[in-house]
């Protein structure tokens, strides 16, 4: 009973603490506040005040009255900066920590940085300054890092995010995976297999003669292109392909139909499916460095357009005749989803290549024609 007690105690403890790190405060003469509802406005609004939300009212702190502030993760400092020629008091969001502090200060129509390092007085980050760009400035204050790579100085940009992200990883100082912008041209093998839909299960050769045919897997080949957005600098990206698909294969079987006015006469059904399809995956990707390779999955929803199509399908008469079906055998706008597996690696020192392992079902929106399964191996190299 005193273990479980003792178990308890622990989870409450540890709650208590977690909780406490997300708890809203605000210093006031070197006192800390907690407890209180400290409510977040706009950006140039917090700029400008800490506010306390009471029973009901707001009281509004200035940055003379109050020393820090924080709510939701988010922490405001009271800074005296210089801002169009003159000096004000406002309160700075603070967005990182370590060798170099990065603040940002948004006012109604701008959004400026500021930041701090080995302890010095705080000095603006403008995004240009006397020809000298806020990309070559942060270059220069982080060059005693060689991790910091010039991947990532082709991704940041003037806004919170990357500001901070640049800055954090600076002062970690740590090898990181930087994502970037990609493309590149893709094949894929694979084995394609129709299955009937619950509609057709339940169908006869009278309402739907594709119910009475059987459909093995048969062989699948697609060239395309793809590309890759980065999602800030994180492992999170967009993978988006465009493929050309060309499907040409054959089905038949032997049925007994009916022939003008002579019923139940002896036929082969033959099913010819020849399109040309235009698929157009847009997966949300996850990217895990390892190595020197990026291994990743994927996932997301597909929409096909079917370009040409050229199927038939007919019953030959043992007795020569022939009567072609009228029926729909072809969605010309599909939909479905896919989800697959794969690595990045160095082909050679300029060339990188990709492969993967994806299945993909597809045709889910229509409930009289198939629904298409795929399981592919797809090659691509980026360009």
């Amino acid at each position: 009973m005193k273990f479980y007690s003792l178990l308890a105690a622990i989870f409450f403890i540890t709650l208590n603490a977690f909780s406490q790190k997300e708890e809203a405060y605000f210093t006031k003469d070197s006192v800390s506040n907690v407890g209180f509802n400290v409510t977040l406005y706009s950006p140039a609004e917090n700029a400008r005040y800490c506010q306390i939300q009471y029973d009901n009212s707001v009281k509004k702190y200035t940055p003379h009255e109050v020393d820090e502030y924080g709510v939701k993760g988010s922490v405001f400092v009271s800074k005296e900066i210089e801002y169009k020629n003159e000096k004000r008091k406002v309160f700075l969001e603070r967005l990182t920590t370590g060798k170099i502090v990065l603040y940002r200060y948004v006012t109604d129509n701008d959004e400026l940085y500021y930041y701090s390092n080995n302890n010095k007085k705080l000095a603006p980050l403008p995004k240009n300054k006397n020809g000298v760009s806020y990309k070559e400035t942060i270059r220069k204050l982080t060059s005693d890092c060689p991790e910091i790579t010039d991947k990532l100085f082709k991704r940041i940009k003037y806004k919170r995010k990357p500001m901070a992200t640049a800055i954090r990883y600076y002062n970690i100082c740590e090898p990181r995976y930087i994502p970037t912008f990609k493309t590149g041209l893709l094949v894929s093998l694979g084995l394609h297999k129709n299955t009937l839909t619950e509609n057709m299960k339940l169908s006869t050769h009278t309402s739907n003669p594709l119910a009475n045919l059987s459909y093995p897997f048969t062989t699948n080949f697609a060239i395309g292109a793809f590309i890759d957005i980065p999602i800030n600098f994180t492992r999170h990206s967009f993978h988006i392909e465009a493929l050309i698909n060309r499907y040409n294969h054959e089905f038949s079987e032997s049925v007994i139909a009916n022939y003008n006015y002579v019923s139940m006469m002896q036929a082969d059904l033959v099913l010819k499916l020849k399109t040309t399809t235009l698929q157009i995956p847009v997966m949300y990707k996850y990217s895990i460095p390892y190595n020197k390779n990026l291994l990743f999955v994927n996932a997301g929803p597909v929409m096909g357009l079917t370009i040409s199509d050229k199927s038939s399908l007919q019953y030959n008469f043992y007795n020569g005749a022939n009567q072609t079906i009228d029926e729909e055998l072809v969605d010309n706008v599909s939909f479905g989803i896919s989800a697959g597996l794969g690595a990045e690696f160095d082909i050679t020192k300029k060339f990188k290549g990709i492969a993967s392992l994806r299945y993909t079902m597809q045709s889910i929106n229509n409930k009289e024609t198939f629904i298409q399964h795929l399981i592919a191996i797809n090659f691509g190299i980026f360009i």
